[in-house]
């Protein structure tokens, strides 16, 4: 029994950035079959948040061809991770429901470097400060951080628990840390 479906993408592999602007595909399909056929497409593989396909059915004659775009917009979240995301798009004849033609995609998610970085507290009194570094991952891709501290005068040592710290999207790592005078301490008025 001949195929009465044809359908492909354009192009096949589309780039997105994680709470960027839109980006679209276009579906392109194809009666074969020997009557008026209505065709219906839908996503697979995909989170049904990260793109809008149309609702509406595509009318096509015999030998007919017709195009449907699919809009993709993936939002900014922490559980969204950077990387290729294979998709499939069928299209179902409404004629005979058991005919369909699918297409194969691939929506590749950018990876972005974003974090946070805070240091609690923000001053101490003492010989010896004791702080905690806080990395907060707010992008799409790991984040590997080389800590390291610095004063103006370089009067001070600092001492990391963790030097090389990497975060995953969405999470966070709290990296305590001293800070030391170089020298002994002096008598006298501060």
């Amino acid at each position: 029994m001949a195929q009465k479906i044809w359908a492909a993408l354009e192009p096949e592999r589309i780039e997105v950035d994680a709470g960027g602007p839109p980006a679209a595909v276009t579906v392109a399909v194809q009666n074969t079959g020997e009557t008026v056929d209505h065709l219906s497409l839908e996503v697979e593989g995909l989170e049904p948040s990260w793109y809008t396909a149309p609702t509406t059915v595509v009318q096509l004659f015999p030998a007919e061809r017709g195009q449907a775009p699919i809009q993709f917009q993936v939002p900014r979240r922490a559980d969204i991770r950077s990387g290729s995301y294979p998709f499939r798009v069928k299209v179902r004849s409404r004629v005979d429901p058991a005919e369909v033609a699918t297409a194969q995609g691939v929506l590749e998610i950018r990876p972005q470097q974003a974090y946070r970085f805070d240091v609690m507290p923000k001053k101490v009194i003492w010989r010896r400060g004791r702080f905690r570094a806080t990395v907060q991952n707010i992008g799409t891709a790991d984040v590997e951080m080389q800590l390291q501290g610095k004063d103006p005068e370089a009067l001070c040592r600092f001492k990391f628990r963790s030097e090389r710290p990497r975060v995953v999207p969405g999470g966070d790592v709290r990296v305590p840390f001293t800070v030391k005078p170089r020298r002994g301490g002096l008598v006298g008025e501060p």
